[in-house]
């Protein structure tokens, strides 16, 4: 990438992470968020999978490249706390905000999708990216069931045979 790529790049994840700033939402609501994940995914012309423990998405990239599955997983849900900051992109729901820094691992999520779907072939296997609701404090066994039993349907886990 030259320096004016990485600087577009910086500053698109930059707005992505304040726009996920803006709109906190608690585990199993995340609803905008989702859609906004979507979004970015359909714009990076990333296949996904909606509705994974509730309000989760599974994504992925596959290379017609033979070799190993490999999965990043960001959180994001908020937590039930009124924002003290002000700043431009400040909670935009009372009484929610990420505290946690869970709109930040979900915009780095969706920064290493779009780099990885822009390498195309380069890199062989499957990478796939899971979107989890449901961190901060509520019952995540639905969450983190429904996400296992997503990602076998892409392909083998790293390191199978």
């Amino acid at each position: 990438m030259s320096n004016s790529q990485l600087l577009s790049f910086h500053n698109w994840l930059v707005d992505l992470r304040r726009e996920l700033h803006q709109i906190p939402e608690l585990g199993y609501q995340e609803e905008k968020t989702a859609t906004k994940i979507c979004r970015v995914l359909d714009e990076l012309g990333v296949p996904y999978q909606t509705g994974v423990g509730k309000t989760g998405i599974v994504a992925r990239v596959k290379s017609p490249k033979e070799g190993p599955l490999v999965a990043y997983r960001a959180d994001m849900d908020a937590l039930p706390l009124a924002e003290s900051n002000d700043v431009p992109y400040k909670s935009l729901h009372p009484g929610l905000m990420h505290a946690c820094g869970h709109d930040a691992h979900t915009s780095m999520l969706m920064g290493a999708a779009s780099v990885l779907a822009a390498m195309g072939d380069e890199i062989p296997g499957t990478v796939v990216f899971i979107f989890q609701p449901a961190e901060e404090g509520a019952p995540a066994p639905l969450a983190t069931r429904s996400c296992r039993t997503s990602i076998p349907m892409w392909g083998r886990p790293a390191g199978s045979a």
